[in-house]
Parts: C-alpha cells; sequence; structure tokens
C-alpha cells in the first residue's frame, strides 16, 4: 500500500503554510512544524510517509531531527530530504552521506522542487520490486551522489560485510590463533586507522540469524573501535533484554514479528510496544556493543580481514578505552587456564615497561595486588617473579600481565634491563644520586597491611558493627591515603553510624565523593554514593550516581530498581 503523507519541518512561518497549501491542493496529506522537537511529536503520533526538514532549525536541527525520526515507528521505512541554501551545499552532502539514504535539496525550494520529490517517491513505489528513497537531487535539478538504503537486518549485513569489504586489498589479516585478538586491536590503534574489521569464528555452534557460522564486523574510526554489527542470535537487542529481565520471551517474539511486518527497527518497535522505556533502550544499547566486541576475546579460532572504509552512522557508540578494552575481555572471556597457557612461552622473559601504554594501566581503578605486581614491571624482573607464584592460582594477576603483554605494555627480552637506564623518556635528566628504587619492602608492607584493613572494615560493615568498620577503615586510607575505596567505605560508614549528626553527615559526603573521584571507574564507590546521596533526599545528584553506576555496571539490578523509583522523586 502506497502512503503519500508529507510533513514539512521549516521555521520560516510564511515559506511553510504556503508550501503546506500547495502540497495539500496536490492531492497529498500535508502537515508543517516549524521544530526539530514538534516534528518528532507529530510523527510518533501519526508516521508519516516523507519528510521535507531544513537543515538550519531552531533548538535541534535538521540531521538530529532525521536521526531521532528514523527511531520512531515507522522511520526506518520513511523517505527523508534535508534542504539547505547553497551556502550549505557541502554540509548538505556531508550529513546526507552521514546520515544515509537520503534525498537533499539546495537552494530557494520551490513548490516545483517538493512537488516532483514527492511524485518521484510515489511512482517508483508504485512500480512492482521498486525500492525506496530515490535518488538526491538539488533545486537546480543536478543529479548528486545517491546512497544506498540503511541496511536492514544485522545479520544480513555482517554477511555482506564479511564477504565485500575485506576484498578491498585487505591491510591486515590472519588467524586469531596465531595473533590474539587484543593484539590486532592494538595495531589498528597504532595506525590509527579507519575501517571495518570482518572476524570469522570456527568451531563455534552458537545459533546464528543466518544460518551461518558466528561473523561480526567492527567498524573503526582513527583507530578506535566504532560499533559491531553480530549475527549471533543471543546478541540481538531482544535477547539482551530478556536476559536482563526487562522483557520476556514472548514480548521478544511479538517485537520480531512487527519488524518483519516493517514497522521498524525493534528498539523503535518495543517503545511503541510499550514493553521499554527509552532509559532501558539506550542502556541495553550500550549493554549490547560491548558484550558484541568483548565476545571475541573468548574466540579461540578464527579469521580477521581489515579493510579502509567509512563507518556507517550509527545511534550508539562504544565508549570504551582501548587498555580498558582488552583488559575486561581477557578477564571477562578467555578462561584462566587458557590464559596460563598463552603465557607459558614467556614466563622466564624479563618485562620492561613501555611507559607510554603501561600508565594506561597505573591509571585504572585496579585492586592493591595488581598496582603492585605493575611496580614489578621495571625490567628487574621476569614475568614468574613479577607474578610471585603460580600462575594457576593467581587468576587476577595473570589476566592483567596477559593484558599488558597483548597490547605491547612491556617488551620481553632475554636479558634484565641495566640498573640506571630509564625506559620513561619524560622524566627529568638521570641524577648524579642512585636511580630511583622500587617501593621499599615497608611500603609494600603498609599497602598489604591497608589491605587487610579494608578487609576488617568490610567483615565489620557487614555484621553492623559500624564503629568497629570506621575504626578499620581509617586505618586502612592513613596507610594507604591513595586508594579511593578505602576513603569511599570510610564515608559509607561515617554516614551510617552518625547521619543524624549534621556535620558527620557532611564530612561523610565529602570522603565519599573524594574517593569516588580517585577510583572514577569502580561501579561499587559510585553505589555507595548513590546511598548516601539518596539517603540525604539529594535526589538529582543520586539519579546521577546510579546512571554512572550503570554506565559502568549495566546489569548492576540495585542501580536499575533505585533509578526507577528516583524518577518520581523531586527535589525539596
Amino acid at each position: 500500500m502506497v502512503s503519500s503523507s508529507v510533513l514539512l519541518v521549516l521555521p520560516d512561518n510564511d515559506t511553510r503554510r504556503g508550501l503546506v497549501q500547495a502540497v495539500t491542493k496536490a492531492g497529498y496529506e500535508c502537515f508543517g512544524v516549524p521544530t526539530g522537537e514538534a516534528a518528532v511529536d507529530a510523527f510518533v503520533q501519526q508516521p508519516f510517509h516523507i519528510v521535507f526538514t531544513a537543515l538550519r532549525l531552531p533548538g535541534r536541527d535538521g540531521s538530529a531531527t532525521i536521526e531521532s525520526l528514523r527511531w520512531a515507528p515507522g522511520g526506518e521505512q520513511a523517505h527523508m530530504v534535508l534542504m539547505g541554501a547553497r551556502t550549505d551545499a557541502g554540509a548538505l552532502e556531508r550529513e546526507a552521506a552521514r546520515l544515509g539514504a537520503l534525498t537533499h535539496l539546495i537552494g530557494d525550494v520551490s513548490v516545483g522542487d517538493v512537488l516532483r520529490v514527492v511524485e518521484r517517491i510515489v511512482r517508483r513505489e508504485l512500480r512492482a520490486g521498486s525500492v525506496p528513497p530515490p535518488g538526491m537531487w538539488s533545486s537546480s535539478h543536478d543529479e548528486t551522489r545517491r546512497y544506498t538504503p540503511t541496511e536492514g537486518l544485522e545479520g544480513a549485513a555482517v554477511d555482506r560485510h564479511a564477504i565485500h569489504e575485506p576484498s578491498r586489498t585487505p591491510s591486515l589479516e590472519g588467524r586469531l590463533a596465531d595473533v590474539p585478538f587484543g593484539s590486532v586491536l592494538v595495531q589498528i590503534n597504532d595506525s590509527r586507522s579507519t575501517g571495518a574489521l570482518a572476524l570469522t569464528s570456527h568451531g563455534d555452534r552458537r545459533p546464528t540469524t543466518t544460518g551461518e557460522v558466528p561473523k561480526k564486523v567492527i567498524f573503526f574510526r582513527k583507530g578506535m573501535p566504532h560499533s559491531v554489527r553480530s549475527n549471533l542470535v543471543e546478541e540481538c537487542l531482544g535477547s539482551v533484554l530478556r536476559r536482563r529481565g526487562i522483557i520476556d520471551q514472548s514480548v521478544v517474539d511479538d517485537s520480531l514479528l512487527r519488524v518483519r511486518a516493517g514497522d521498524g527497527r525493534q528498539g523503535a518497535v518495543l517503545l511503541a510496544m510499550g514493553a521499554i522505556t527509552p532509559q532501558q533502550l539506550h542502556e541495553a544499547l550500550e549493554h549490547q556493543q560491548e558484550k558484541k566486541l568483548l565476545d571475541i576475546f573468548g574466540w579461540d579460532a578464527g579469521t580477521f580481514e581489515f579493510a579502509e572504509m567509512e563507518p556507517p552512522q550509527e545511534t550508539l557508540t562504544l565508549k570504551l578505552s582501548l587498555f580498558e578494552l582488552v583488559l575486561r575481555g581477557v578477564r571477562e572471556h578467555v578462561p584462566p587456564p587458557r590464559v596460563v597457557k598463552l603465557l607459558d612461552p614467556v614466563m622466564d622473559r624479563f618485562a620492561v615497561p613501555v611507559p607510554k601504554r603501561l600508565v594506561h594501566f597505573q591509571q585504572m581503578d585496579l585492586a592493591p595486588e595488581l598496582q603492585m605486581l605493575l611496580a614489578q614491571l621495571d625490567g628487574q624482573y621476569t614475568v614468574r617473579s613479577a607474578l610471585g607464584g603460580s600462575p594457576t592460582v593467581r587468576p587476577a594477576q595473570t589476566s592483567l600481565l596477559y593484558a599488558v603483554t597483548c597490547v605491547r605494555a612491556v617488551e620481553l627480552r632475554e636479558f634484565p634491563l641495566e640498573h640506571g637506564v630509564s625506559q620513561f623518556p619524560s622524566e627529568p635528566a638521570p641524577r648524579t644520586t642512585a636511580p630511583p628504587e622500587p617501593p621499599s619492602a615497608a611500603a609494600l608492607l603498609d599497602l598489604e597491611a591497608a589491605l587487610r584493613a579494608f578487609r576488617e572494615g568490610e567483615d565489620a560493615l557487614s555484621s553492623g558493627a559500624f564503629d568497629d568498620a570506621q575504626e578499620a577503615f581509617t586505618r586502612a586510607t592513613e596507610l594507604d591515603p591513595n586508594e579511593g575505596i578505602y576513603w569511599v567505605f570510610l564515608g559509607y560508614c561515617r554516614h551510617a553510624a552518625h547521619r543524624d549528626d549534621a556535620q558527620e553527615a557532611d564530612r561523610a559526603l565529602t570522603e565519599v565523593v573524594a574517593g569516588c573521584r580517585l577510583v572514577p571507574g569502580m561501579a561499587v564507590a559510585h553505589l555507595l554514593r548513590a546511598r548516601v546521596l539518596k539517603d540525604r533526599a539529594e535526589w538529582s545528584a543520586a539519579r546521577n550516581a546510579y546512571e554512572r553506576v550503570l554506565h559502568i555496571a549495566p546489569d548492576d539490578p540495585e542501580a536499575i530498581v533505585e533509578l526507577r523509583a528516583l524518577s518520581t522523586k523531586t527535589e525539596s
């Protein structure tokens, strides 16, 4: 069935009214609005077949309006037309390319231009087997570049990329059995390449949307992972939402039927069904992107090919740093026995630091024992010595060491680094005195004592012995004042014991906030901060803290529940 409803988004009232009257007189249903916000509201109430929008709009501009409309029910099928002045011709073409499947009009738009585009679209759809939308046209009738429609089924899109994109003379290719996935990421990052990495898994029996073997395509921009597409059934949006307990399988099945019927993307369909909220959709999409990428670290057999190309426009992109990504991937998806096996060939080599890479791990929020391990990577210890024990009984340390070697944050040498030879080019000229020594035995003992005190505080806190817990956490902060989580627990404990004392309560909040600044990536720290803020009825700040928790740990049940409850709260 061919629809012919038209939405005009133009800020100039006279121009908009004149075009609406002319298009209506020509026999089409037409509606006009002055802003992008009004366009989204109108489209949600009634999807339009064709949307004309000016590039320059007050508030939400034309590009952002189109991106928002694509997520609304029916938005994926709508024909989008971007309009602008001749001075905006370059911007129009760039935005059309970025948004994909778009017509644009350049210059003063006349009634004839608008009707010509509408009639072309309608005629194309009246032809059997035609695929909308039409090519892009300027108001001077010069034909411009045409872009293919946005991909519909992700699994099929992955197959097309895996088959065709690497054929553009791959700049990097190989087997995952020979080159670990983390090392592949580092090579692409070092070259600052923009393109697509197509991966195929061998021996993986998990079901896919296409019936083929598991395949994924990672898009990169300037060396950083931008977005991921996958054909694994378990990584589809509906499956992610079901595992998180937000929807059940019957809702997943119903949404898929509507997607196949052409009602739009699954996220937009679930929103229209009232099955999820926009916030739940955003959180699930972030989690889905991370899951798709981290899962690849578990592939022990497969192939990869990288080819340069421009990444497609995505609604939501990855935000993980390269080094955090590799460490999480190794920790969460590479089994400890496999890590031990991979490290075995280099266990008796000396780990010489590569400062510009190792510093990324040193700045992470790691447990004290892992920070101590990084301090041993000074060129004087072998990998085995740095571990300080069997790799099979120290999985956290072994995973960190393997991640460090994957990203080449250390050089593995046959002989130790000579005393007095620094690997840190940014430090001052060599002193006339002895070179800096690694942490002293006394300092290491203080760190260990601080950790023991912290564990004592945790035990006391769990049993409700607030005074004992506060004393233990105070000891931990005195022994190791740079460890943020110790301050967070001290402040949380102080708040629990003295919440009715305004001065002590303020001191507690100060300690919690200061600790969170030291460990910005630790979910439990922000969770405790959120609890304190909620108890103080600081609703907005509490919501921000819980949102920070979900950014770090998308499945945290307390944060999910509390954010729902806080959505109705207002500051007193």
